[in-house]
């Protein structure tokens, strides 16, 4: 009985925490869909990070059926980089998750963001990003 009620708490406090963002960080197409990865503000920072990626299909706004959805941060800095790495729960037509990127030491930080995901088909896929974090 213990066990239910502490996956309901952490349920909520998941769901308080990854709420549909709304504003766009980066979209890109590929593989015949739009991959969107969105936050409240728009834009990331240091520390902790909401996320969602959404997968539309190109034509018309229907969401596409995709499965085990992943994304992974690398801070790019010469020959050093530091990786952050989130599962991503599904909610609704959406993935979700909480990255934490850590404290930052560089006036602007680029990350190449890199999301997988398992498409319909069952095919393994990923999509790259080059992110700023100013």
């Amino acid at each position: 009985m213990c066990n239910i009620c502490l996956l309901i708490v952490l349920g909520a406090v998941f769901s308080a925490l990854v709420q549909a963002p709304s504003k766009t960080i980066v979209s890109r197409n590929a593989n015949g869909m739009t991959v969107t990865l969105t936050n409240e503000s728009g834009k990331l920072h240091e520390g902790k990070n909401s996320i969602c990626v959404s997968f539309q299909a190109i034509k018309g706004v229907q969401p596409v059926n995709v499965r085990n959805a992943a994304i992974e941060f690398t801070l790019r800095v010469g020959r050093n980089s530091r990786v952050a790495t989130a599962p991503l729960i599904q909610d609704a037509d959406h993935y979700c998750g909480v990255i934490d990127l850590g404290r930052q030491f560089y006036s602007s930080a680029n990350y190449d963001a890199v999301v997988r995901y398992v498409d319909s088909f069952g095919k393994k896929r990923k999509i790259s990003f080059g992110l700023s974090l100013r």
